[in-house]
């Protein structure tokens, strides 16, 4: 019964997640792009392999190292868990 009701839950978030009018992305705690929603692909004018498993540096060319400077010192002296959701 609680795994039924676990599972519809999930079902719920995914669906909520996908058809939202608001662009979600979930990024790693290394800044890596792991889930995102049709919407935020469409702002961003960006194919899947664009952005699964990259970063957000595309958006701020200019300071590439920048972006992964902060993220690897954000996130080296805080204990996290695997994947920190972003919205």
């Amino acid at each position: 019964m609680a795994k039924k009701a676990a599972e519809t839950e999930a079902e719920k978030y995914i669906s909520r997640y996908n058809i939202a009018p608001s662009g979600y992305i979930t990024l790693s705690k290394e800044g890596e792009i792991i889930e995102y929603n049709p919407r935020s692909a469409a702002i961003l004018g960006k194919e899947h392999l664009q952005l699964i498993k990259n970063n957000l540096d595309f958006l701020f060319p200019m300071r590439q190292n920048q972006y992964s400077i902060y993220f690897s010192k954000k996130y080296s002296k805080r204990k996290l868990r695997k994947n920190v959701k972003c919205f």
